[in-house]
């Protein structure tokens, strides 16, 4: 099996991915609800407010964060505070996941959450595209990630994939022949004139000279139920505006993307 095999199967079987297309849906419906350009907002405002809702979202359905609670505590635990601010039917379709599975673990103060060794970091890719995202010119941290070696490419690490060890082991605090964590990235988009939004998850690629962005990448969208617990690569499709109506317990589609050769907030 592959590494984009692993990691997606941990995260489909532990309901990971149900929470981040949660999560995002939230964060869409909320943002473009709230749009108003008549007030002054405009397509940063948009960026910003999808970003900041969707730390909130991922911090309820994983209860981190001021959502904390004892993972020997029931889902009812809390409830109310989980609920509060959240639309007609959001709490009831939020995936139920056990207090504690995943965990908040920000890297150099950008966000992220770690299921077993699968942390994910968020990344906007607002007015490009997500399979030309310079990451040699991302801030240090997500820079540092694009890094990373890759177990699948079987070649020696290079200069700049050393340093990029060191960086993430001093920022991490642990030894480099201690890192296990393997960090992924959520890179998201929302366009506020066409209602549009992507959502993706996968392992970034140090691209210099306009080389692939990424090792692998899949989009992640609420669709019908497969054969597969809703893992389904499929050849992809322009994107489709979110129906604002629909925040629904669904199954997850993964839609595996073609490998290409050649804003809004980036935290970290």
């Amino acid at each position: 099996m592959t590494e984009k095999d692993d990691a997606l199967g941990d995260l489909r079987d532990a309901d990971v991915l149900k929470a981040l297309c949660w999560a995002w849906d939230s964060a869409v419906q909320h943002a473009l609800d709230s749009y108003e350009p008549t007030t002054g907002h405009h397509q940063g405002w948009v960026g910003y407010t999808a970003w900041t809702i969707l730390v909130d979202r991922l911090d309820r359905v994983f209860s981190c964060e001021r959502f904390s609670v004892n993972p020997n505590d029931t889902f009812e635990v809390g409830e109310d505070l989980v609920a509060e601010g959240l639309l007609s039917g959001e709490y009831e379709a939020m995936p139920r996941l056990i207090p504690g599975l995943v965990v908040r673990d920000d890297l150099n103060g950008s966000p992220g959450w770690r299921y077993k060794e699968w942390r994910f970091l968020l990344q906007s890719f607002g007015g490009k595209d997500v399979d030309s995202i310079p990451w040699p010119q991302a801030r240090p941290t997500k820079k540092a990630v694009a890094t990373q070696p890759y177990p699948d490419e079987m070649v020696l690490p290079g200069f700049e994939q050393l340093m990029a060890i060191d960086v993430l082991a001093d920022v991490l605090k642990t030894p480099v022949s201690d890192l296990t964590v393997v960090t992924l990235v959520a890179a998201w988009a929302i366009d506020a004139h066409t209602k549009g939004s992507e959502l993706h998850l996968g392992r970034p690629r140090y691209n210099r000279k306009g080389s692939e962005a990424w090792h692998w990448r899949v989009e992640l969208r609420n669709g019908p139920p497969d054969g597969r617990q809703g893992i389904d690569p499929i050849p992809a499709t322009p994107p489709k505006s979110p129906s604002p109506q629909e925040v629904q317990d669904a199954e997850v589609t993964l839609r595996a993307m073609p490998r290409k050769a050649n804003s809004q907030k980036d935290e970290g």
